[in-house]
Formats: C-alpha cells, structure tokens, sequence
C-alpha cells in the first residue's frame, strides 16, 4: 500500500474516531439522565442518581480527574445521607452501594475517555508525522483537521486554520479546475486527483498533486473532503525538462536531412524524422507502432531487417548500400548506418539507424566508370600508336644501320635505336598493364636487359641481377629513367668487359615516400681515372645527367672502385 493510501486510511480513522466519541458522550449523558429520572419517581432519596449527572460530566470533560472527583462525590453523598437517616441501620447497605455506583461510573466514564483521547493522540501524531499534507474541509471552505506538513507548507498556524476557512492562493485556471473535479465527485466515484500550482507568500509557483475522497451522508450529500497532498514541483520541472529534450532531439531530428528513425527488439518503430516519412511516404502518426514490413516492401524490409539483426548480434555500428524503391515509384540509392541503443543495464534496447541518399553519387560514379573505361581505352589505343610508330621507327634506323659496315656511324645508330627501344618498351607496358599511372620496373628491366644484350649480338656472357623491391614507376618517371638506365647498361655491355668474356651487371631499386633510390652497378675494369662526369663529351653520359638533374630533379654519383657503380635519387613526382 502507498503512503498516500496509508495516509487516507488514517484520516478516515481518525474522523470515524471522533464521531465514536461524540456518540458515546451523547448515549451515557441520556443513561444519566434517564436514571436520575426513574430514582426521582421511584424513590424517597434521589440525590444519589442526581450525582450520577455531573459525575459523568466531569469524568468526560476532565478523566484524569474523575476518579476524584466521583470519590468525593461519593463520600459526601454518604456523609449526607447518613445525615438524613439519622444513622438508621437499614440504610447502611443502601448507602455504600449507591456511593459505590458513582465512583464506579465516574472511573468507567474516565477510562473510556482517556482510552478515547489516547487513541485520538495516536492518530494525530500518526498524521502529524506524515510527510505529505493532510487536511479535510467541509463543502462551504472551513478546514476541520490539517496536518504539521500542512501548516509548514502554506506558513500558517493550525489553530487560525482548523474550524476557519482558508483559501490557498492560486491561479484562476486552476481555482476553477478545482471547484469543477470537486462537483463532479458522487457516491460511485468518490475520490478522484488532480495537479494543480499555488503561490506562496514568497510569490514563488509550486504543484501541487491531490488526492480528494468526498465523505457523504445518508442523504448522499457530501459532508466533507478528506484530501492526501504533496509537492511535486520538482517532478514537474523535470517532466518540464524531459519534454523540452524531447522537442529539442525532435526538432534537431527534423533538420537533419537523412531520414532517422529509431526501433525497439521487436522490430516496431519508435520513433522518426520528417526525412524518413517522406523517404516511406507515411506520417509519422502512421509509422510509430508499425513493423518495418507494414511499412516498406517485403524485399526491402527483409534487408533492413537482416542488417538489424547483424547490429544487434555485433553491437556495433554498421554500414551498408542498398537501393529502395521510394514513395514516388523511382529507385534510390541510400548509404544505411546503424547502430544499437543501449538502455538501463548496458542492455540493447533497440537500433538507431539513418540513410543517406547517395543515388546522385552512384549515378556520378557511372559516368565517371563510363567515362573512365572510354579514356582508358583511348589511352591504351595511344599507347599502342607510340609503341607501332617507335618500333617503325626503329625498324628504319636498322634497315639504314644494313647499309653501314661496323664502325663509328653503325654504333651511332645502334645507340639511338636502343634509346627509341627503351621508350617504346615503356608504351608497351603501359598498353599491356591494368594501369594506366603505372609500370612494374622490375619486368621492364629484366625485359630491357634482354633487348640490349639481342640488339648487340656479342658473345660475351654477361649476367644481371635485377631486385626492385616490388616498387611501381610513376609514368611521369618511367620513360626518362627508362633512357638513363639504357644508358648506363649500353656503357657497362660495350666497355666494362673489353677484357673479359663474362661479366654481371646489378640493378638494385628501392622507395620511401618521397624518393626514388636506384643503384647500378657492374663488375667490369671500372671507369677511367681522369673520367669526371660533370664534365663529359659522350652523348649518352650527357643525356644521363640532363635527365636526372635537370628534367627529374635528382641526383647521380659514380662509385669507381671495384667495377662502375651509379647512385641515383629521384624525387617521386607530385603531379
């Protein structure tokens, strides 16, 4: 049982208590009365049963005394009545009990009462105590009872209020929402509550929740409210506030443009944005309640639902595309992030999710796809123009080279062959690779290596060990480092080995994030003493540091002490 119902049953105890009083008061006055009475018309001395009278009075009004003052009573009663009698013997007896009759009836009558006003004392202190307000008043506003909680809380004194009438302020609105639920209380609905403000003396507003029991008569007329109340100011400043979050995450929900909606366990929607009830086409009136089958096709709602269940096994946010039909008949694409609300106890309550419409980037990256494999195609197709002209022209250079005995011109030629070669290699692999930014150096050299070697028909056994740590070229890098390593091989293959049938030539590659770092080397007789590579009269060492200084950006230098060994750092390009 609440406090509040404790509370009433109290109250309803205690004004059943004071009517029990009332009546006993009523019903042993008439006794007395009635006795006195027959003792005057049934016998010679009466006095004894007029006592009775104030006897009972006064063990009502004062008990705690009425055991004296019925002795007393009783006592001078004897005294008179022997008096009278003159001590005649026979009235002896009768004497002692008629005395015997008034103390006993005073100390009954003190008994009961103080038993009455002890019991009364209880259930003051009982209602006193309570926490919320107690009081009852009768129909015209005069308070009858009201509790300390009750005094303290409008600051007024309980002896101004009980038997007065008393009128907390409040604001009109609620006066008359009072006065309307008290008329509308009836045998059949005898209690009913109602929250309302007051103002205190302070001017402050606070709430007031109450809980009215009318009490009628035989006549069905109300003799009186008993009412229970307590505060509740700060209950209602916090639904106040619950309320004002609510708007506030509802209103932040309706500016987002992606449809939100939010469902429990069992697959109902809970709640939603204006965003989500245009993607459905619904109200949210007709979305909230709903599964998400009521809501979407079955073949959309089976996907949603089986992603959900996928975030409720996980616990975890997840993301996913998928198209849906919208309320307007077209299909959209939308990017779906869910993710699973925790309630009280860490325990999943449900899922948020929201989707992004994405159909304007899928349908931009279809025609950038489109666009994409078009260029690709044209690029591819230049590629393997270049590759056919460089190896025309290659072809030319060594149907010229047919008519020219061994000599300086022939090696001038077959120089200028192997740098068109080198390009043309280049174009090839970027024809034949699924990229178009970038080539693998370490097929390109290794397939170079084997042009060289064919294009200069020697004898001699020459060996190469080709590492480039699964680096990739840039096609802004391939073709100009393409041609300096050309270079340096055609260099090491006609003048490191002079002396020597054999011979082994080493390319080693490797990259950070900004640099190109490429070492060739080879263990032939080495470079001349004398040979200064800032300042050289060859074409091809010429070509070999304009490329790497001036067109990459990078930096070269010549290790001459076993065999010829080229540094090489080149700047990744930005472009």
């Amino acid at each position: 049982m609440g406090t509040r119902s404790k509370n009433k049953n109290l109250l309803n105890n205690f004004f059943n208590f004071k009517y029990y009083k009332l009546a006993a008061v009523i019903v042993i006055t008439a006794i007395s009365f009635l006795a006195s009475l027959f003792g005057i018309l049934t016998d010679n001395s009466p006095l004894s049963h007029f006592l009775i009278i104030p006897v009972v009075l006064v063990s009502f009004l004062y008990p705690k005394r009425g055991l004296l003052f019925s002795s007393i009573t009783g006592i001078t009663f004897l005294f008179i009545f022997f008096i009278i009698n003159h001590g005649t013997e026979g009235y002896i007896p009768r004497g002692i009990l008629q005395i015997t009759m008034i103390i006993l009836a005073g100390s009954i009558i003190s008994y009961i009462t103080l038993k009455f006003e002890a019991a009364e004392e209880k259930y003051l202190k009982t209602i006193n105590d309570q926490t919320e307000m107690i009081y009852s008043f009768r129909p015209g506003g005069v308070y009858t009872v009201v509790n300390n909680a009750f005094c303290e809380y409008y600051d007024v004194d309980k002896i101004k209020v009980e038997g007065h009438t008393f009128y907390p302020k409040m604001p009109t609105e609620d006066i008359k929402n009072i006065r309307s639920l008290l008329k509308s209380l009836d045998p059949q609905n005898p209690v009913k509550s109602i929250d309302h403000r007051i103002i205190r003396p302070d001017g402050s507003i606070r709430w007031v929740s109450c809980n009215i029991r009318a009490i009628f008569d035989d006549d069905n007329c109300v003799k009186e409210f008993q009412t229970v109340a307590r505060d509740i100011t700060d209950s209602m400043v916090l639904q106040d506030n619950l309320k004002d979050k609510i708007n506030y995450v509802s209103a932040l929900m309706d500016t987002i443009p992606a449809p939100v909606y939010y469902r429990d366990l069992s697959g109902t929607c809970r709640d939603c944005n204006s965003a989500f009830e245009k993607l459905s086409g619904l109200s949210k009136s007709d979305i909230v309640g709903k599964n998400l089958h009521e809501i979407f096709e079955p073949e959309m709602a089976d996907c949603l639902i089986r992603y959900d269940e996928i975030v409720l096994a996980d616990r975890k946010q997840q993301q996913y595309e998928s198209e849906i039909i919208n309320s307007d008949g077209n299909r959209h694409y939308f990017l779906f992030s869910k993710m699973p609300r925790v309630g009280t106890g860490k325990n999943v309550a449900g899922i948020i999710g929201t989707a992004f419409e994405i159909t304007a980037r899928k349908q931009a990256e279809e025609e950038l796809k489109k666009s994409l494999n078009e260029k690709t195609i044209l690029l591819n197709e230049v590629h393997h123009r270049v590759k056919n002209n460089l190896a025309i022209l290659n072809s030319m250079i060594g149907m010229q080279m047919n008519g020219i005995s061994e000599g300086y011109y022939y090696e001038k030629l077959n120089d200028t062959r192997n740098r068109i070669m080198s390009m043309a290699l280049i174009h090839e692999e970027l024809y034949k690779s699924d990229s178009i930014s970038y080539i693998n150096p370490d097929v390109h050299f290794n397939t170079l290596a084997k042009e060289l070697i064919s294009n200069f028909n020697m004898s001699k056994e020459i060996g190469f060990c080709i590492k480039t740590d699964g680096c990739l070229f840039d096609i802004n890098t391939a073709i100009p480092c393409s041609i300096v390593v050309n270079e340096l091989i055609t260099n090491s293959i006609k003048y490191a080995f002079e002396e020597r049938d054999f011979g082994n030539i080493t390319i080693h590659m490797h990259s950070d994030n900004d640099f190109y770092y490429l070492k060739i080397s080879d263990d032939g007789t080495g470079m001349p003493k004398d040979f200064d590579q800032n300042n050289t009269s060859t074409l091809g060492m010429k070509l070999v540091k304009n490329i790497i200084e001036y067109q990459l950006e990078g930096k070269i230098t010549l290790l001459s002490e076993e065999g010829t060994t080229w540094d090489i750092e080149i700047p990744k390009s930005t472009e």
